[in-house]
């Protein structure tokens, strides 16, 4: 593991009709939060390393999935909800 934070960005669509969610939280396990703006997009800063990413949303399942950060780079994640 580094000393450096990477992040992890993307784009949270509901699954069936593409449409981007507005307001989802999307967590990096219990290190960093972020809402989803009005264009589905959110952005987490995390240590470098695996980390579940977990999406919520009223009215969707929750999805959990595991990503990799590296220091220093920016991993996409795009988010499909159900």
């Amino acid at each position: 593991m580094g000393l450096f934070p990477g992040f992890v960005k993307g784009i949270v669509r509901d699954q069936s009709t593409g449409l981007v969610i507005t307001g989802a939280t999307v967590r990096g396990g219990n290190i960093a939060t972020s809402t989803t703006n009005s264009d589905g997009q959110y952005l987490l800063q995390l240590p470098d390393g695996d980390h579940d990413i977990i999406c919520s949303k009223y009215g969707y399942n929750r999805d959990t999935q595991n990503v990799a950060v590296e220091s220093f780079e920016i991993t996409l994640h795009n988010i499909g909800m159900d």
